[in-house]
């Protein structure tokens, strides 16, 4: 009870301080640069601080192991109470745990672990035999559900009853099988002092240990001190295009006595090829992780010492008969090598068999430490990866001394005979470095009060750009979605996401926002021009069965090609020249005419049904919408019929919006293409006009077994079928924009404290939520900033104090605080657990950027030629991104536009509606400007690299 009363308490007073929000006096708002330090939205888990260089941090102080609150559910009912967070540079990814322990990632020919943690767990006998009773009563009730389907389409839907019995039959089998005694992973050290030895990992530490772990802006610190031996660890991700984590080790004595070292630095290596798995859930999971493990087996090891470079480097061999380097593939067949390098000091020892290190041993006291025996390369064979590195250093401290370490772990092209790429990391304050950069390239915003707020979107920034990964067959770097569907089945995708995620980026990293659209353009296959729903491995295009065909994502392409257009002005990237897929077998069409090809499929091959309506084909936004139906409602819903026949209300109103805009594009380039596309936009507005259902509009017109239409939504309200009728301009035109916003208000959103979400009582899902943020604005700006605050981390925090997720990451949907089970949770489905990897969904911290634009008033004009600019709520911030710096107040708009191309744009600047008289500079000279319905707009002559100041003030 006290625990509910301090949350809700807790909750109240966020609200109090984010959403009603007292006018902030113009002097008084500050440097949207300076943090303070705000302990809202930490959970129990933490707290929120500012470190040391002036950044947020989050500082975790829970000990997970004796604190039951750290356990969350999972499909397969582990005790799992690890909880995670992100490091990163443009090509590798390093997830770091609560444990201490550091796992790599990188994408580069697919998705790849280089020390991928493998838990050993075996299930009980009686959670077998609950297992076992979930899947046949499961099969059983599905069953009946399919009686109406016919064979194809109940293969399709049906689980595999007997499939999954024989995955659970075997489930610990799998488990010992290449067991690799929890794999141990590595990113710690262990410390001998001559009488003891211990660990550095929070998770293997002994007793008696005073431990600090902090999650950084692109750091993780650890640091412990036991028997007056004081190790402080800083794990970083170095700027640039390099697959290397870097640990700065400071070890010090903290006795009057002097003290003898020996210093190990351990990082495992168990390669986890993440091969593609669409079934993911409950006891697929062990059987299906054996089966990456045993893709090792296909390759021929070698790990070798290399004195001159100080390094321990492994290699997987080529087989002969492997398929050609250029060809799109499943596996990588060209994996990189990996690699440990002492960067300072002269290495003592090196191990890198794990038998030869741990011996009988474990993770808390291997016997070459505990021993103080020196290497016997004792290779052993338990595993298909019996391979570790690490490296010994001796030290002499002498009393109050600080020995300094530096250490770098990752992946090296496994052409280049050395690693001489290290060279440039071996002195130097890099730290300092990684944080000048980070401080460059992060999204700044303050309103002079709420500083949850300014950490929160410098926390956002940070976690979309460092996820970034880099894809050798497309040769792009990309910003996935993440989460469960790249971290567990293996696949990257949504392009819907991809697009939602370069609208921010636009703004923060406007290359990466390119590299984005490109890697969109290269999904379309050349002879269906379909977009695919996802990417595996090396170039291998997938739409996990069910997703052949999604009908949005043109749309979203062409969202998100005109903001960035519009933003940048960048022109000349419409004539660069980008290929269709296959490459080898497809010529390269300028982005311009990609542009064409969106607008031919939209219109051409998905096109409209019976009712005017967009085509839905086997899923819109909702990748489940059909089958999900077909499976609720067998006797009523027709899988065949409704791919080909039924039709996308949220398609036909987002269409409102991104059609129109094209068609300004093409005005200059196809004249008659714009003409058909407005007369298109006409006809849909004609149709989905006649799907409003008294209160809202309906979601999704399906088909029954006669192609009879089945109409759902209108019964009860979806928010996947509202937003873009407010963004689109549609529900004001129809006359309906106050009544539909009443009843999402109503019944979805005032009575939710994280967002609204899909249906009542449902889940949030920020890739809709923070849309209608979006939509709020042109109507509601108090519900618009109500909306974002409180789809914010800071808000989920204060509602669900004891779940770890949603403080500084999530996934991409959350269970409202009304929900009937697991309230704050995530979902999970036969197919994808999300429980099961519950953060670093992209689709959180995007969203939240993109609602951030709008809010601050930040859109593209319609006709692309720049930017509108119309604050309302907050009248008071400051808000500085890469591309775009505002400083807003009642009384003026100031900024500066920061050009990444050569060439002309408009900045259109609202003025309150009772003023008239304003004065404009544009680089520190008065210019006149002209009155556009409501808005001074001035024209900025832009240089590439050449920052173009603005102000304009009013009376």
């Amino acid at each position: 009870m006290w625990r509910a009363l301090t949350a809700r308490f807790k909750r109240l007073t966020i609200q109090a301080s984010i959403q009603s929000l007292p006018p902030t006096p113009a002097e008084t708002i500050g440097d949207p640069h300076v943090f303070s330090a705000s302990a809202q939205g930490s959970g129990v888990f933490g707290e929120w601080i500012i470190d040391q260089n002036g950044l947020p941090a989050y500082r975790y102080t829970l000990d997970q192991h004796q604190d039951s609150r750290a356990r969350y559910a999972n499909s397969e009912d582990l005790d799992r109470r690890d909880h995670w967070y992100i490091i990163g540079n443009d090509r590798i990814t390093g997830l770091v745990s609560n444990d201490g322990v550091v796992q790599a990632y990188l994408a580069d020919r697919g998705g790849i672990f280089l020390n991928h943690y493998d838990n050993s767990l075996e299930l009980s006998k009686l959670d077998t035999l609950i297992a076992a009773l979930k899947i046949i009563l499961k099969g059983i009730w599905r069953w009946l559900q399919s009686l109406r389907l016919n064979k194809a389409e109940r293969q399709l839907v049906l689980p595999d009853a007997q499939r999954e019995l024989q995955a659970l039959a075997v489930a610990n089998q799998a488990r010992r099988n290449y067991r690799t005694p929890e794999s141990y992973v590595g990113g710690y050290a262990y410390i001998d002092n001559g009488t003891d030895c211990w660990p550095t990992a929070y998770r293997y530490r002994p007793a008696g240990t005073d431990v600090s772990r902090v999650y950084g802006i692109g750091t993780f610190e650890t640091e412990i001190t036991y028997q007056n031996i004081q190790v402080k660890r800083t794990v970083y991700a170095p700027p640039g295009n390099d697959a290397v984590l870097l640990a700065d080790v400071a070890v010090t004595n903290t006795s009057s006595t002097p003290q003898h070292i020996r210093y190990y630095e351990y990082w495992d290596v168990n390669i986890h090829q993440m091969k593609l798995q669409w079934i993911r859930t409950g006891a697929f999971a062990p059987i299906y992780d054996a089966e990456r493990r045993a893709l090792n087996g296909l390759f021929e090891t070698t790990i070798e010492i290399k004195p001159d470079e100080a390094a321990i480097r492994f290699h997987q061999a080529t087989p002969p008969n492997a398929p050609s380097r250029d060809r799109a593939e499943l596996l990588n067949w060209y994996p990189p090598d990996v690699f440990l390098a002492s960067l300072s000091g002269t290495p003592a020892e090196y191990y890198r068999y794990t038998d030869d290190f741990f011996g009988a041993g474990d993770a808390s006291a291997p016997d070459a430490v505990s021993q103080r025996r020196s290497r016997q390369d004792k290779r052993g064979s338990h595993s298909p990866m019996p391979y570790c590195m690490v490296i010994r250093h001796d030290l002499d401290l002498p009393p109050g001394q600080t020995e300094n370490l530096r250490f770098a772990y990752g992946a090296a092209n496994r052409d280049e005979a050395t690693l001489d790429f290290l060279q440039p990391y071996r002195t130097g304050d890099l730290l300092t470095a990684l944080q000048q950069s980070w401080k460059k390239r992060l999204a700044y915003f303050s309103i002079g009060t709420a500083p949850e707020l300014q950490r929160e979107v410098a926390w956002n920034s940070y976690s979309l750009l460092a996820s970034t990964v880099y894809n050798e067959f497309f040769d792009v770097s990309l910003t996935p979605q993440g989460s469960a569907y790249l971290f567990l089945h293996g696949a990257d995708g949504v392009p819907r996401d991809y697009a939602l995620f370069a609208i921010p980026l636009t703004y923060i990293q406007p290359a990466l926002a390119k590299d984005l659209l490109r890697l969109i353009m290269q999904m379309r296959d050349a002879s269906t021009l379909q977009i695919a729903y996802a990417v595996s491995g090396h170039g291998y295009l997938d739409g996990g069965d069910v997703h052949e065909a999604p009908s949005d994502l043109d749309l979203f392409f062409l969202l998100a090609l005109c903001e960035y257009l519009a933003a940048t002005g960048d022109n000349d990237f419409l004539q660069e020249p980008v290929g269709l897929y296959p490459p080898d077998l497809s010529p390269k069409n300028s982005v311009l005419e990609h542009t064409f090809l969106a607008v031919q499929h939209l219109i051409d091959h998905v096109g409209r049904g019976e009712n005017g309506l967009i085509r839905m084909s086997d899923g819109d936004w909702s990748d489940g919408v059909v089958v999900s139906n077909v499976l609720s409602f067998p006797t009523r819903v027709s899988l065949k019929n409704s791919i080909a026949n039924g039709e996308s209300i949220p398609n036909t109103q987002m269409a409102l919006y991104v059609l129109p805009r094209v068609a300004h594009l093409l005005d200059a380039h196809r004249p008659q293409m714009a003409a058909q596309l407005r007369t298109f936009v006409q006809e849909l507005e004609a149709a989905v006009v006649q799907q409003w259902a008294d209160k809202w509009y309906t979601r999704a017109i399906l088909r029954g077994y006669r192609n009879e239409a089945v109409i759902f939504g209108d019964k009860n309200i979806d928010l996947e079928s509202q937003p873009w009728a407010l963004i689109s301009g549609l529900a004001e035109r129809q006359g309906v924009a106050d009544q539909l916003i009443d009843s999402i208000d109503t019944l979805l959103d005032a009575d939710s404290p994280i967002g609204a979400p899909l249906l009542e009582n449902g889940a949030v899902w920020p890739a809709i939520s923070q849309l209608l943020t979006w939509g709020y604005v042109r109507y509601r700006p108090d519900l618009a900033w109500r909306s974002f605050c409180r789809n914010t981390f800071t808000a989920r925090a204060a509602e669900f104090p004891e779940i770890w997720f949603n403080i500084w990451s999530g996934p991409d949907g959350i269970n409202s605080k009304s929900a009937l089970l697991d309230a704050g949770g995530t979902w999970v489905s036969p197919a994808t657990p999300m429980t099961d990897f519950p953060a670093m969904n992209n689709n959180q911290h995007g969203m939240s950027l993109l609602a951030l634009l709008r809010v601050c008033g930040i859109e593209p004009l319609a006709d692309g030629s720049g930017l509108r600019i119309s604050p309302h709520t907050p009248a008071r911030y400051a808000l500085d991104l890469p591309l775009l710096k505002l400083d807003v107040s009642p009384e003026a708009i100031q900024g500066e536009y920061r050009p990444v191309s050569t060439g002309q744009r408009q900045l259109h600047l609202q003025m309150p509606v009772d003023k008239s008289n304003y004065v404009l500079r544009i680089a520190g000279q008065a210019a006149a400007g002209s009155l556009v319905e409501g808005c001074v707009a001035l024209e900025l002559n832009m240089v590439a690299g050449t920052p173009i100041s603005f102000e304009i003030i009013w009376s």
